[in-house]
């Protein structure tokens, strides 16, 4: 710590914080994968979780091993200890995650600052790489895009050490981000390419990468054993699945430009206008960077396929801070002729409050926000539930995270019962003597389907308020109908007489 500038140190600390209150409020997963293919797989090798209740890619032996394995080897302790709270785990993955994201931010822009020319733009990488206001979200979560790219970043900052065993470290660190994600082979591809055509490298040196690299993918056959029970090659079920027998194009497909769309609806401006222009300014002002091959080849490969998901450029986060400094480096030099023009300083003053005005604002929404809203309420209801309850809700939507056929069996709280009102609009009698609450969609009473059209036992008199997922006072403010489009809910507590 004392070779670090205050400014670092300010930037570190602040960081800290700021990630400690990610790792608290983002309950949930982002994406279900991040549950479903790592934890539930690791909590069905503790006995926990019925085969049954794994999703379909588990008998198709598609999913790689080591994050589960992972998992597991803090998991079984966990519960070996008499610890059963499961949120109170992912907490604790989530800080793992945290942690070894910093970690190996603080080391990536070490091993990559020398490149950065002037000092303003070296303070700029170091305080998006830690303080961006959606990094510090995706460094949180213990999902494969994360691990992949944290893995990925290592293999760079090794490349780049440039000893005698830079290679085979290279090598291995790009194989373990292959095994983390498979979809990283793009990226890999991309390195692999600049050093043989960009940089030169010798083949002997690439049979050290190459090696490097088997030794991960080694490393993944033996955690695919250990999670399946039988020798198999998850990566080659990964694309058979997927590509010869094209499920993934049943969960939707979108055209080649999709991706750039997104960018521009998901990225938030300015920072979305400074990613779309990284892509083709890496291309002219870095195109020697092995870099600039490895989004190339990344953006290429995910473009061809069919079926496209935003988390899907994950991976690259680690690299977002280190593109946009270049894209705005290079755009600085050719405005360079107004730099003592005042209208222009103003305007560059204004530019850069309004983007840190823009990323701290941003920051605050992302990391205070859980990352699953069922998962939040869930996390409510295991804290205070302190008997068997009923819980009825309206339509097909379960608020409970074990409820559907493929159920969040982790998350499993054995005081909950969770049915469709549909179940009980006939015959009511199931339900008296029994603490039944409520679930609505609805931020108001008026405009749930069960007090208009489910018979007198589910008369509004009869039921009152336990949890609103906003506060009731901001109801007052509903301004272009923002309440509707907010994922509002309720929770009602029935009684068996009106409530006074």
């Amino acid at each position: 710590m004392k070779h670090l500038s205050v400014f670092e140190k300010r930037v570190l600390f602040i960081a800290l914080i700021v990630h400690l209150i990610c790792v608290w409020f983002s309950v949930g997963f982002h994406h279900p994968d991040e549950h479903f293919q790592l934890v539930e797989f690791a909590n069905y090798k503790c006995g926990r979780t019925p085969l049954d209740k794994l999703p379909w890619e588990f008998p198709a032996h598609m999913r790689p091993g080591l994050q589960p394995l992972m998992v597991y080897l803090f998991l079984k302790p966990y519960y070996s200890l008499g610890f059963t709270d499961p949120y109170a785990f992912a907490t604790f993955l989530r800080l793992i995650s945290a942690f070894m994201a910093m970690f190996t931010a603080w080391h990536f822009h070490k091993a990559i600052v020398g490149q950065i020319k002037d000092e303003f733009y070296q303070k700029l990488h170091f305080l998006l790489s830690f303080l961006g206001w959606g990094l510090v979200y995706l460094h949180v979560r213990f999902s494969s895009e994360n691990w992949s790219a944290i893995a990925m970043a290592w293999a760079l900052i090794m490349l780049w050490k440039n000893n005698k065993y830079s290679f085979l470290l290279f090598g291995f660190l790009a194989g373990l981000s292959f095994v983390f994600r498979f979809q990283s082979i793009f990226m890999i591809a991309g390195a692999g390419l600049w050093m043989l055509f960009s940089n030169k490298n010798k083949w002997r040196e690439m049979a050290v990468v190459i090696f490097g690299f088997l030794i991960a993918f080694g490393i993944g056959i033996l955690c695919e054993y250990w999670l399946y029970g039988q020798w198999t090659f998850s990566g080659w079920n990964y694309v058979y699945q997927n590509v010869v027998e094209n499920k993934a194009a049943k969960f939707g497909v979108e055209p080649w430009y999709w991706y750039f769309e997104q960018i521009v609806v998901q990225g938030l401006a300015p920072f979305s206008v400074i990613m779309l222009l990284s892509i083709p300014l890496m291309l002219v002002y870095k195109p020697k960077h092995i870099l600039t091959w490895m989004m190339l080849l990344f953006l290429l490969g995910h473009i061809v396929v069919a079926h496209k998901e935003f988390r899907f450029l994950y991976p690259l986060s680690f690299f977002y801070p280190i593109w946009a400094v270049f894209t705005l480096a290079f755009l600085a030099e050719k405005v360079q002729a107004f730099q003592h023009q005042k209208w222009f300083l103003i305007l560059k003053s204004v530019g850069w409050k309004s983007f840190l005005i823009a990323n701290a604002i941003a920051l605050l929404l992302m990391i205070t926000k859980p990352a699953n809203d069922i998962l939040a309420l869930n996390k409510v209801l295991l804290e205070n539930l302190k008997k068997e309850t009923i819980i009825l809700y309206s339509y097909e939507f379960n608020p409970y995270a074990n409820g559907d056929t493929l159920g969040a069996t982790f998350y499993a709280n054995p005081l909950i019962k969770s049915s469709c009102i549909d179940s009980f609009m006939k015959d009511t009698s199931l339900l008296v003597g029994k603490n039944v609450w409520l679930f609505s969609e609805h931020a108001y009473a008026r405009d749930e389907f069960m007090f208009q059209y489910a018979g007198p036992f589910f008369d509004s008199s009869r039921t009152q308020v336990l949890w609103t997922r906003l506060p009731t006072w901001t109801y007052k403010f509903n301004f272009n109908q923002w309440l509707e489009r907010s994922n509002a809910y309720t929770i009602y507590q029935l009684y068996d007489r009106p409530v006074k």
